[in-house]
């Protein structure tokens, strides 16, 4: 198995835990932030961190429809 696809999911499925808990926990949904590309590409996490504050930040890359990479930055 591709270990960049195992990392990948990985990290969304931490993401999911992360949002499901912090919202539930409240019994209202706390914040909510999607990101969606150039023409609904795909656009692929590859990264994920928390910092003390409890931030989440994200960074991953999106195509561009000429087929360059865009890095996508918090």
């Amino acid at each position: 198995m591709n270990s960049s696809v195992t990392i990948k999911t990985f990290l969304i499925a931490i993401l999911v835990l992360l949002i499901s808990q912090h919202s539930f926990s409240q019994a209202t949904q706390q914040w909510v932030s999607r990101y969606n590309g150039t023409a609904n590409s795909a656009d692929v996490p590859s990264s994920m961190v928390l910092d003390n504050a409890g931030n989440i930040y994200i960074t991953g890359r999106s195509p561009y429809a000429n087929g360059t990479l865009r890095i996508i930055l918090p």
